[in-house]
């Protein structure tokens, strides 16, 4: 559990999850002036969980293969090249804006968290620091500390951007000048899938088969999370098995 500081230049509704993390508080005065750079107005500190993402995806990953689950890397262009499946459970991301025409998909640049990040070496503390205003965050991890952040809907560029690299520096640095003598070790861009709401829904798709025959393919979509990925990821998951399973079991009600 880490204690998170979120800085906001003007006063805000309460977030609906307030209730969710334990010790949600707002800051006093005297909190608010520990951090410098402006004259802070308003801020909140609650403690919550901070996922280190790269370590989680690779538990999960060894998991996955632990249970049996095998990887293959492929590019599909069309439907058809899945009829050997008996259940699709799309997970595509940006993908299934071409694969499935979903116009409501679109990319943003890492949004807020977002755009590039460093690592350096951790100061003190185990705070997270969120910038509201500006859309700078702070967030260590366990060796290094992830700095951002960009919000750019729509963007498809994945480059880095110096323009983008040394604002988000100098923001951050503001928020907790330590960082200033932090070793930065990489930096990167990258996309998140969003749309206006998550697509988590059954959906039947005619496919051809490879004998020239035609079949009925079930597919589970699971997708456009945005920024909220590893926030939402658990109870998507579980949507999507229970949709899986009263599907089985519906196939099965059908054949008796």
């Amino acid at each position: 559990m880490k204690l998170l500081a979120e800085e906001l230049a003007k006063p805000m509704d309460e977030p609906f999850w307030k209730t969710v993390t334990p010790l949600f508080q707002h800051l006093s005065q005297k909190e608010l002036q520990m951090f410098p750079g402006r004259n802070w107005e308003h801020g909140w500190k609650y403690t919550t969980l901070i996922c280190d993402s790269q370590l989680y995806l690779r538990y999960l990953n060894q998991q996955f293969h632990e249970a049996g689950g095998k990887v293959q890397r492929r590019r599909i262009s069309d439907l058809s090249e899945l009829a050997d499946f008996d259940i699709v459970i799309n997970c595509m991301g940006l993908g299934a804006k071409t694969l499935f025409h979903d116009d409501k998909l679109f990319p943003v640049r890492y949004d807020s968290p977002s755009g590039a990040r460093w690592f350096g070496s951790r100061p003190h503390g185990s705070s997270h620091y969120y910038n509201n205003d500006g859309k700078f965050y702070v967030i260590p991890n366990l060796e290094t500390v992830v700095l951002g952040g960009t919000t750019q809907k729509g963007s498809w560029d994945t480059s880095i951007n110096k323009e983008d690299k040394q604002r988000i520096l100098e923001g951050c640095c503001q928020l907790v000048p330590s960082l200033k003598h932090a070793q930065v070790v990489a930096d990167w861009a990258g996309l998140r899938p969003a749309r206006d709401r998550v697509r988590l829904e059954l959906d039947y798709h005619q496919v051809q088969t490879a004998h020239g025959g035609a079949k009925t393919l079930p597919i589970f979509h699971n997708y456009g999370h945005g920024g909220a990925g590893i926030t939402l990821h658990w109870g998507c998951a579980q949507d999507v098995v229970q949709l899986v399973q009263n599907y089985l079991a519906q196939q099965r009600t059908s054949k008796l």
